[in-house]
């Protein structure tokens, strides 16, 4: 009788574990649900296509990619009020320096999420602003917040920060009234990213008036009415020598953005792909301007104008989900976001597919 039990035993310990190897070998293994399942958060980035000064050409151009491991288990904080809505997120997912890179990615619950429709730059006339197209969270989704600093210059924004994706344009009138137009482009300098112009203007006494478009980044809640009209700084009695006098001509604040026009040296810009664009011999003045939101410090200079991919693994099923982040701009500044399904979650199963946009 004992020798038949044995072998009762032995006989289902080989059946159960056929049926365990099977599963395991099965492409979507069944995973007790009181194991905790981890992701693999994989985050690529492509370098800014923001035009370089000759001292930074070498700078975080780049592309790097970068693994983390989070549960996206919420953090609970005891005895505090509501979580600030657009604010970055209560996962910590983690932080890597490489190749003159920091990247900080965080998550939270997913959030509303207001996109700058493909061709809208803001020009719908007078008063009517930017559009948007809403995106809603959905319930049981995670928002993945990328922060991308540049940790080359050692620059950190003066004041706030940095705040890019504007069309900006510059007209100077002398007393005759005769006009001089030029259109600003991004670039990363030492001193960070801003806009600057190499112009083609004769020595004399002028007025500057500087159109700057609204951002064409997305906006979290919060920041949805902020910045969506078109904004024109002022600066008089400006005199251009020859020689040019580099210095700062002025600063005006407009809708909580303090905009600081410097006059410079003219300098060669390099764009990455098509290498350094000459200087033609006529430009006399560099205009450069900044644009700040001084409400927000940031530790370092963001980088904008990158493209920021990632892709969320389940570590248990192999099941991915990947996404294009949006340049984004909410309570914490700018950053990368996106919301996503957990892959081999019931969100993921209900048919919440990715919409891998370009941005």
């Amino acid at each position: 009788m004992k020798k038949r039990s044995l072998m009762f035993v032995i006989a289902a310990c080989a059946v159960l574990s056929l049926a365990a190897w099977s599963c395991s070998i099965d492409e979507n293994p069944v995973v007790p649900s009181d194991v905790e399942t981890s992701y693999r958060v994989t985050v690529s980035v492509n370098p800014s296509t923001a035009f370089r000064t000759m001292d930074t050409w070498g700078a975080v151009v780049n592309p790097v990619e970068v693994n983390f491991i989070s549960n996206f288990e919420m953090e609970h904080h005891e005895d505090e009020g509501e979580h600030e809505e657009g604010h970055h997120g209560d996962i910590q997912i983690g932080a890597a320096s490489l190749d003159g890179y920091k990247i900080m990615v965080m998550a939270n619950h997913a959030m509303d999420m207001y996109h700058v429709p493909t061709g809208d730059h803001g020009h719908g006339g007078e008063g009517t602003g930017m559009q948007f197209e809403e995106e809603h969270g959905v319930e049981g989704e995670f928002m993945v917040q990328v922060h991308l600093f540049e940790n080359v210059t050692g620059h950190a924004p003066h004041g706030g920060t940095s705040v890019l994706y504007s069309n900006v344009h510059v007209k100077a009138v002398d007393g005759a009234g005769t006009e001089y137009e030029f259109s600003m482009i991004p670039i990363f300098s030492t001193h960070g990213f801003r806009y600057a112009v190499n112009a083609d203007l004769p020595a004399g006494d002028y007025d500057v008036h500087v159109e700057v478009g609204p951002p064409q980044f997305s906006r979290l809640p919060g920041y949805e009415t902020k910045w969506i009209e078109h904004m024109e700084a002022e600066f008089h009695d400006y005199s251009l020598t020859s020689p040019v006098t580099g210095g700062t001509i002025g600063t005006e604040e407009i809708d909580g953005l303090s905009f600081t026009l410097r006059a410079g040296t003219p300098s060669q810009f390099a764009a990455i792909g098509t290498g350094a664009i000459p200087l033609t011999g006529e430009e006399t003045v560099q205009f450069s301007l900044s644009a700040t939101d001084a409400s927000i410090m940031t530790e370092a200079e963001n980088i904008p104008y990158s493209s920021v991919t990632v892709r969320i693994t389940n570590d248990a099923t192999g099941e991915t989900s990947e996404r294009i982040l949006y340049p984004c701009y909410g309570a914490d500044g700018f950053h990368y976001a996106a919301n996503f399904p957990l892959p081999g979650s019931a969100v993921a199963a209900a048919g919440h597919e990715d919409d891998g946009h370009e941005n």
